[in-house]
């Protein structure tokens, strides 16, 4: 607001016709005071409208730019829905190959480690309960949220080193038998040329094929004795029985000199592979 011009001395007339001088406080505003008002008065007018439409244009800015930011966002979210929908394809044929390859390693191990002919086995059954529990980890952790996509490809990519190293550890340290056929030497003792030998053959067959083997009532066996003597051998239940007698005697000794032992070779069939 403009300053009013200071307060100055007026003469006033009264009606009886005296003249008193008089101060007015405060001072009238004089006609060059309206006109400084008015000006003042159009300039803050005018500073009130260019601030309004600054602030209308900022407005209009910032709604174009709202606009156009949610313009773009519905362009990026169709292509963001395509690579995410790539991202998950090759995880998920990741993980299909990985599967393939612990079902690989599942049938080596069952090959090695497994017992035939026998479902219930103990081998059979800590086997598969190894190769059950790294199939089923993740599916199974996916299933329950508790871990990412991500993360289930690295359990998949884990999985078969995971079943070959549980596998070893619970079934590949037992003993095997490593060949089907079992051979060795036995010494008969003969009495009149007739020699008889009783023996189990326990300690010579692998721990997981003996159940299996001593129970068979017949195994076959094939038995050799040395010049003059013929053997007879069978396995009955696990056990080895061996009959050697004397059919003549080398260099027609008279009275005929009777061997007092026979070393016989013998090789049995375990039937370790399924036979």
């Amino acid at each position: 607001m403009p300053e009013a011009s200071s307060a100055r001395d007026v003469e006033i007339r009264l009606p009886d016709g005296r003249r008193v001088r008089a101060r007015i406080a405060p001072p009238l505003a004089r006609r060059k005071d309206l006109a400084r008002l008015r000006h003042s008065q159009e300039k803050l007018a005018k500073r009130i409208t260019d601030l309004e439409q600054r602030a209308d244009a900022a407005v209009a800015d910032l709604l174009k730019g709202v606009s156009d930011f949610k313009r773009r966002a519905r362009e990026l979210a169709p292509a963001q829905l395509v690579q995410q929908q790539i991202e998950s394809a090759k995880q998920a044929a990741l993980q299909t190959q990985m599967r393939g390859v612990t079902s690989v390693v599942n049938t080596l191990q069952a090959t090695a480690y497994g017992d035939k002919g026998t479902l219930l086995s103990k081998n059979n059954l800590l086997l598969a309960g190894s190769q059950l529990f790294w199939t089923l980890l993740d599916p199974v952790l996916q299933t329950t949220g508790l871990i990412t996509a991500q993360t289930a490809t690295i359990l998949s990519a884990i999985a078969p080193v995971g079943t070959l190293v549980t596998g070893e550890v619970l079934v590949g340290d037992r003993p095997r038998q490593p060949e089907r056929f079992v051979s060795g030497e036995t010494e008969v003792r003969m009495v009149e040329g007739i020699g008889r030998s009783h023996e189990s053959l326990q300690s010579k067959i692998a721990e997981d094929v003996w159940p299996k083997f001593s129970e068979k009532p017949n195994a076959p066996v094939m038995s050799v004795s040395p010049a003059g003597t013929f053997a007879i051998a069978q396995v009955h239940n696990g056990n080895l029985d061996i009959l050697v007698t004397v059919i003549f005697t080398p260099g027609g000794d008279v009275p005929p000199r009777l061997p007092d032992s026979a070393r016989v070779v013998w090789t049995v069939d375990t039937g370790a592979d399924g036979g």
